[in-house]
């Protein structure tokens, strides 16, 4: 790979390198570096002014930008992915993934016990939901006890809001905290 020169010689990573001091000897006198430095300093200058613009608070990105972009994309991919609620002669209705997780989710939120991780859903081959639900409870609890209930309320709201038969749920404890 061939270095480019300056006319005169010098090699204007040199001229870069030394923009911060002053000019030295042949700087001064050459003609050609003192033209590439004053280039190289509007340069330099106008990099450093659009860095500072892109650096201002009003330009930053808010703090949760790629917490909402996530959740936007978990969104779309639920919404995309639908379930047969009922099948009949008059045809099919079908719901979103979404729509049963936020049914599951805003279910269980009273329960005091427990905080949801994450809810799955697939269709089982004869057409009803299996749920996993991934949950955090409350130190001292009896998982057992709060398994049942988190299963009791899962199926029963499922079934009163989308008419959903709900043949399994599976309830995992991910973590157990104090709160």
């Amino acid at each position: 790979m061939a270095v480019e020169r300056l006319a005169c010689g010098r090699d204007p990573d040199d001229v870069w390198e030394g923009l911060d001091r002053g000019p030295d000897e042949h700087e001064r006198e050459c003609p050609t570096c003192r033209a590439a430095r004053e280039s190289m300093i509007k340069v330099r200058d106008a990099t450093l002014t659009m860095r500072e613009r892109n650096d201002a608070p009003e330009l930053a990105p808010p703090v949760n930008l790629a917490s909402s972009i996530k959740s936007l994309a978990r969104v779309q991919v639920r919404r995309d992915r639908t379930f047969s609620v009922v099948r009949d002669d008059a045809g099919e209705l079908t719901t979103s993934e979404w729509a049963v997780v936020q049914t599951v989710r805003r279910a269980l939120d009273p329960i005091e016990e427990i905080r949801v991780q994450r809810v799955r859903i697939s269709q089982t081959s004869s057409g009803g939901l299996a749920l996993t639900i991934l949950i955090i409870i409350s130190f001292g609890q009896r998982v057992p006890k709060v398994a049942d209930e988190v299963r009791a309320v899962a199926e029963h709201e499922l079934r009163r809001q989308l008419r959903q038969a709900v043949e399994r749920v599976d309830v995992r404890v991910g973590d157990i905290r104090e709160w």
